[in-house]
């Protein structure tokens, strides 16, 4: 019979059996912790972004994947990322000049409802 699992030459290798039980137990905290905030995260991106879109209320908005609001030709989308403790900016506009200050604009913003 042929093993199922063949050994390794220690850690680097993995050998059969071997586990990083400390990175394992690590990891599981970190998700506990996240989960344990993460509706209560939510709630508070959700109202950082309403109290945007009442600021922009005359321009048209969208909330589907974030806050997305537009100027005339020009727009930003303000979305949270899925994979890091961030908000992510998406301006565009005709000019990249414009772009950034939209975005540098946004970023005011929200500094001064946080």
């Amino acid at each position: 019979l042929k093993p199922f699992i063949d050994g390794g030459s220690q850690e680097r290798n993995m050998r059969a059996g071997t586990e990083n039980v400390s990175g394992i137990v690590g990891l599981a905290k970190a998700v506990e912790l996240c989960a344990e905030h993460l509706e209560e995260n939510k709630k508070y991106i959700s109202g950082l972004f309403d109290q945007l879109q009442e600021k922009y209320k005359n321009n048209p908005s969208s909330r589907e994947d974030g806050l997305k609001v537009e100027f005339d030709t020009d727009w930003v989308h303000l979305r949270t990322s899925n994979t890091e403790p961030i908000i992510r900016i998406y301006a565009e506009s005709n000019f990249e000049t414009t772009a950034n200050n939209i975005a540098l604009k946004l970023m005011q913003d929200i500094k001064e409802v946080m």
